[in-house]
């Protein structure tokens, strides 16, 4: 899916569209999605994208939600990043992938677009990010 999705090289610094230990970041955003739809049972959209899906990974009853994936091998990185320009999305849900077990994935908590753009902002070396701490998020309930 991360490959049909993402069929044409990364507009990212090649550095940054794989993690320290050679993780796609596509394969592990199609993991977190993955677990969303096994959630939720909601359809994932898997239309060719080549320049990203704009901030929205989700449409249901009007409300775009973004799933936001964190490689839990990458214990130096914010528990949640999100592009200033890919807030767009009325919620935004944590997935902590273990990219070595694909079927591992924790939906850790969610947060709602006015709660993410007042987080803090920082560049980590590829771009201004709003940063959401996990203790700041909501758990999620079936």
């Amino acid at each position: 899916m991360a490959t049909i999705r993402n069929d044409k090289p990364s507009r990212v610094d090649k550095r940054f569209t794989k993690d320290a230990r050679g993780i796609d970041i596509h394969y592990l955003s199609a993991l977190a999605e993955v677990a969303w739809r096994n959630f939720t049972g909601w359809p994932v959209d898997d239309t060719r994208r080549p320049d990203g899906d704009g901030g929205v990974d989700f449409e249901f009853e009007g409300h775009k939600i973004q799933i936001k994936a964190r490689n839990v091998e990458r214990r130096a990185r914010p528990d949640m990043l999100c592009r200033l320009d890919y807030a767009k999305a009325d919620w935004y849900i944590l997935a902590e992938v273990h990219p070595r077990k694909p079927g591992l994935v924790k939906l850790a908590g969610y947060c709602t677009h006015s709660e993410l753009v007042s987080s803090p902002k920082k560049d980590l070396g590829y771009g201004q990010r709003y940063i959401v701490v996990r203790d700041k998020l909501h758990p999620i309930k079936r």
